[in-house]
Protein backbone atom coordinates (compact mmCIF):
# COMPACT_ATOMS: atom_id res chain seq x y z
CA UNK A 1 0.00 0.00 0.00
CA UNK A 2 1.47 3.43 -1.02
CA UNK A 3 0.04 6.20 1.46
CA UNK A 4 0.92 9.74 0.19
CA UNK A 5 1.58 11.92 3.42
CA UNK A 6 3.77 14.76 5.05
CA UNK A 7 4.84 15.77 8.52
CA UNK A 8 5.25 18.90 9.86
CA UNK A 9 7.62 19.82 12.83
CA UNK A 10 8.42 23.03 14.88
CA UNK A 11 11.77 23.34 16.07
CA UNK A 12 10.93 22.35 19.12
CA UNK A 13 9.04 19.49 18.54
CA UNK A 14 9.86 16.03 19.28
CA UNK A 15 6.75 14.20 17.69
CA UNK A 16 5.11 15.48 14.21
CA UNK A 17 2.29 13.79 13.37
CA UNK A 18 1.81 12.65 9.16
CA UNK A 19 -1.06 13.84 7.82
CA UNK A 20 -2.22 11.88 5.13
CA UNK A 21 -3.28 13.23 2.07
CA UNK A 22 -5.78 11.45 0.01
CA UNK A 23 -9.20 12.51 1.42
CA UNK A 24 -8.05 16.01 0.99
CA UNK A 25 -6.46 16.05 -2.60
CA UNK A 26 -10.14 14.12 -3.02
CA UNK A 27 -11.89 17.16 -1.90
CA UNK A 28 -10.20 19.51 -3.84
CA UNK A 29 -11.08 17.21 -6.65
CA UNK A 30 -14.28 17.78 -5.71
CA UNK A 31 -14.01 21.56 -5.59
CA UNK A 32 -12.80 22.44 -2.47
CA UNK A 33 -10.98 25.43 -2.89
CA UNK A 34 -7.08 24.93 -2.54
CA UNK A 35 -6.78 27.76 0.48
CA UNK A 36 -10.15 25.70 2.13
CA UNK A 37 -7.95 22.56 1.85
CA UNK A 38 -4.77 23.86 3.51
CA UNK A 39 -6.98 25.51 5.97
CA UNK A 40 -8.50 21.84 6.60
CA UNK A 41 -5.06 20.11 6.67
CA UNK A 42 -4.03 22.86 9.23
CA UNK A 43 -6.85 21.97 11.43
CA UNK A 44 -5.88 18.52 11.23
CA UNK A 45 -2.80 19.52 11.84
CA UNK A 46 -3.58 21.42 15.15
CA UNK A 47 -5.69 18.61 16.68
CA UNK A 48 -3.10 16.13 16.10
CA UNK A 49 -0.17 18.25 17.85
CA UNK A 50 -3.17 18.64 21.00
CA UNK A 51 -3.57 14.88 20.69
CA UNK A 52 0.07 13.83 21.37
CA UNK A 53 0.27 16.65 24.16
CA UNK A 54 -2.52 14.86 26.57
CA UNK A 55 -0.75 11.67 26.08
CA UNK A 56 0.92 11.46 29.08
CA UNK A 57 2.19 7.95 29.76
CA UNK A 58 3.21 6.27 26.31
CA UNK A 59 4.47 2.78 26.80
CA UNK A 60 7.50 2.44 24.66
CA UNK A 61 8.97 -0.48 24.67
CA UNK A 62 9.12 -2.56 21.33
CA UNK A 63 6.19 -5.12 22.19
CA UNK A 64 3.89 -2.20 22.45
CA UNK A 65 4.95 -0.01 19.91
CA UNK A 66 5.77 -2.67 16.77
CA UNK A 67 2.67 -3.05 15.73
CA UNK A 68 2.63 0.91 14.33
CA UNK A 69 5.86 1.14 13.03
CA UNK A 70 6.32 1.70 9.63
CA UNK A 71 9.29 2.27 7.36
CA UNK A 72 9.89 5.51 5.62
CA UNK A 73 11.93 6.52 2.47
CA UNK A 74 13.54 10.21 3.30
CA UNK A 75 16.15 11.84 0.69
CA UNK A 76 19.44 11.61 2.39
CA UNK A 77 20.47 15.11 1.18
CA UNK A 78 17.78 16.93 2.23
CA UNK A 79 17.37 15.47 5.46
CA UNK A 80 20.96 14.50 6.58
CA UNK A 81 20.65 16.81 9.49
CA UNK A 82 17.88 15.11 11.12
CA UNK A 83 19.71 11.98 9.79
CA UNK A 84 22.50 13.15 12.07
CA UNK A 85 20.11 12.24 14.99
CA UNK A 86 18.48 9.47 14.25
CA UNK A 87 19.02 5.71 13.51
CA UNK A 88 18.68 5.20 9.82
CA UNK A 89 20.02 3.26 6.79
CA UNK A 90 22.01 4.94 4.19
CA UNK A 91 20.83 3.64 0.91
CA UNK A 92 22.73 6.53 -1.08
CA UNK A 93 20.44 8.97 -2.27
CA UNK A 94 17.90 8.22 0.08
CA UNK A 95 17.81 6.61 3.69
CA UNK A 96 15.24 4.46 5.41
CA UNK A 97 14.09 5.36 8.87
CA UNK A 98 11.42 3.72 11.04
CA UNK A 99 8.10 5.78 12.11
CA UNK A 100 5.59 5.48 14.56
CA UNK A 101 1.91 5.51 13.79
CA UNK A 102 -0.13 6.82 17.04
Amino acid sequence: MLLHGMSLKGPSENICPVIYLKDYYALYQEGMSIEDTLRLIGKSYLSAQNSIRFQQDIDLSFDHMKDNLFLCVVNAEKNQEMLDSIPSEDRGFSSNILKYGL
